[in-house]
């Protein structure tokens, strides 16, 4: 399996800091996430970037990320997902919002140990969807041909009767860190 964290965003809302390297508990938000993921059973931790690729590179060590720079990274999140499962040969990749630093690596241990062959995994936590999620082989195909300006919301609404949902008791898999009042409320969390 291979992790897709989507980080090439603007941080426009955070007045030109870069959210991902804002401190939570002292670490930056991004490795939170780099950690979570970093299972055995994940071999690759796949970050796409854009305007923050150099602050990244010098700040987030994992021996397992590979960096990927989006020069199209203002297009979108679905531009940066397209780019990011290029060329991955894995038979599913975890992909997630690089701004969701508060699940837990048990909860990434569960997801994975409970995913089917030829199925969506979705976790939730109270029967609400949350991230991240893991696509097999032939979904991600089709995200990579997906038109929609949401490829990923629009390859799981296609493919609905392939969903599973994981029950989690992890608020974590429903909390990113969108604005200032939503890093101010949880950085010490």
């Amino acid at each position: 399996m291979i992790a897709l964290i989507l980080a090439a965003g603007n941080s426009s809302r955070f007045a030109g800091k870069n959210k991902l390297l804002l401190p939570i508990r002292g670490i930056p938000m991004l490795q939170h996430v780099v950690h979570a993921l970093d299972q055995d059973s994940i071999s690759e931790i796949r970050i796409v970037t854009g305007k923050y690729d150099s602050s990244f590179r010098a700040t987030i060590f994992n021996s397992k990320i590979k960096w990927i720079y989006n020069e199209n990274y203002s297009q979108g999140m679905s531009a940066s997902i397209r780019f990011g499962l290029q060329g991955i040969d894995s038979v599913s990749v975890m992909i997630t919002p690089g701004d969701m630093p508060l699940y837990k690596r048990e909860t990434i241990m569960r997801l994975i140990m409970n995913h089917q062959p030829d199925t969506i995994s979705i976790p939730t936590f109270e029967n609400t969807k949350g991230h991240p999620v893991i696509l097999d082989n032939l979904f991600i195909k089709a995200c990579l041909t997906e038109k929609s300006e949401k490829a990923l919301y629009a390859t799981i609404k296609k493919n609905e009767k392939h969903i599973v949902l994981i029950e989690t008791t992890d608020r974590g898999i429903l909390t990113d860190i969108d604005n200032p009042l939503a890093y101010d409320l949880l950085k010490d969390a």
